[in-house]
């Protein structure tokens, strides 16, 4: 119940899905960590609560279109 109180309010003051805003949030450090850290895959995939590498992956190529260690070396 309290999740969709959240959620509502959030979205009321923000006018952004909550779980949009958290995904945008943790693409935004994905970046950085694949672009400015030397932090293996697995280390970013397990910092950001990704249960396994397979997730992580399919998480950024939905969004670039490109796997991260591609993203990476671009």
């Amino acid at each position: 119940m309290f999740q969709k109180h959240l959620g509502a309010f959030f979205r009321e003051h923000t006018g952004v899905p909550l779980r949009d805003y958290i995904n945008r949030y943790k693409l935004h450090i994905i970046e950085n960590r694949l672009t400015y850290s030397s932090l293996s895959l697995k280390e970013i995939s397990q910092e950001l609560g990704f249960t396994d590498l397979s997730h992580f992956s399919k998480f950024v190529r939905s969004h670039h279109q490109i796997n991260p260690s591609a993203y990476r070396n671009k």
